[in-house]
């Protein structure tokens, strides 16, 4: 198989981003996904069962031991979990900025250096409330209206659904097409700008030689 500069593992939204920003920069840039290509609409239609089974890793049911011990959904599909879960978008708040900071030595990961960065990705994954056109939906005004009642403070929630139709089924991929998700957005920009993608790959172990990795 032919090699490339860079090899990026996983289409989700890390691998995804870091994919785009090389090709864009013009690096011969591989993205390597586990899962299948299901980005058209067609590939988030069927019965719910077949859709976990074949968009999770695990059927979302990977283990995670704590206390108590949960289930987590992570995405195997190409754009990863971007395409199973509700696209919310919220900003890294300045308090776990500040503690990335303290405690990790990433001090140059300021507020101000990145406000450019999450307004390009707002800008990009056309990111905003949800409503409908006449508000919120009926179940969103009456939580808003009981917390408002007992004096809670209320706060919109960022999604990058901006064409919603509310089917209602995000944690099964979006069947409209609405939801701006790695396979919609970032994945097709890097192949424009020459990226390459891979699905149904999976890295098992990465082996280095000099500067070399295979």
């Amino acid at each position: 198989a032919k090699g490339a500069t860079v090899v990026v593992v996983g289409s989700g939204a890390g691998g995804a981003t870091a994919f785009r920003t090389l090709a864009l920069a013009g690096v011969d840039v591989l993205l390597l996904e586990e899962g299948s290509d299901n980005s058209s609409p067609l590939g988030y239609h069927g019965r719910l069962s077949d859709l976990t089974a074949r968009l999770y890793r695990q059927g979302g049911l990977t283990p995670v031991m704590g206390t108590p011990p949960f289930a987590f959904g992570e995405g195997r599909t190409l754009g990863g979990t971007t395409e199973i879960n509700g696209g919310l978008f919220w900003r890294t708040p300045e308090w776990v900025l500040d503690d990335w900071s303290a405690r990790g030595g990433l001090g140059h990961l300021s507020p101000t250096l990145l406000e450019p960065v999450f307004a390009d990705l707002e800008r990009d994954l056309r990111s905003g409330p949800t409503r409908t056109l006449d508000g919120y939906d009926k179940d969103s005004e009456l939580l808003t209206n009981g917390a408002r009642s007992l004096g809670w403070n209320v706060v919109e929630a960022q999604r990058v659904v901006p064409d919603c139709s509310r089917s209602n089924q995000c944690g099964s991929g979006c069947a409209t097409g609405a939801k701006q998700s790695m396979a919609m957005t970032y994945i097709p920009d890097g192949v424009r700008a020459g990226g390459r993608v891979a699905p149904d790959v999976r890295a098992i172990s990465v082996r280095t030689s000099g500067v070399r990795a295979t």
